[in-house]
């Protein structure tokens, strides 16, 4: 039902007030049949439910998933990194060479047996002395203690030089 068909309708003169009511109202009952006939019954719809849940795919547990494979093994490689890199920082590797180092190790063997081929075919990825701990440098000191300003003193005015 458009607005030109109602108006169409309004401006027949030849119909009477209830007849033009009557009219709308039946142009009114055919658009609903038309929806009502596109629509689903409630048996159809639960037909189609029943189909789909069928056919759906099973639970899918998230540890079976790749994804989730490939993350937990990245965790299990970053853990392995951190605990070999404060193993090797323990056995004087430069941190310069901590990421060659720890290329050149092989996961199944154990690290004591592999540190000594390494620094001997590697000396220079390792620290020979044990360095010694350097003091703190003294802080620069730009006047003697400073003295509070007595309460009642005024400071003294810095000169303009310009």
């Amino acid at each position: 039902m458009d607005r030109k068909t109602i108006r169409a309708i309004l401006a027949d003169e030849t119909l009477d007030e209830s007849a033009k009511v009557s009219r709308l109202l039946q142009m009114h009952h055919d658009e609903v049949a038309d929806i009502k006939s596109g629509l689903k019954t409630d048996e159809d719809v639960k037909a189609a439910v029943a189909e789909a849940l069928k056919n759906a795919p099973k639970a899918v547990k998230v540890e079976e998933t790749e994804e989730y494979k490939k993350l937990l093994q990245e965790l299990d490689d970053y853990k392995y990194r951190t605990e070999l890199t404060a193993q090797l920082k323990g056995a004087k590797v430069k941190d310069k060479f901590l990421a060659d180092v720890i290329a050149k190790i092989k996961r199944d063997e154990k690290l004591d047996e592999q540190l000594p081929k390494l620094r001997e075919e590697f000396g220079e990825y390792f620290d020979e002395g044990s360095p010694q701990p350097q003091p703190p440098a003294p802080k620069p000191v730009f006047s003697g203690d400073p003295q509070p300003t007595p309460p009642g003193a005024q400071p003294k005015p810095i000169p303009k030089l310009f």
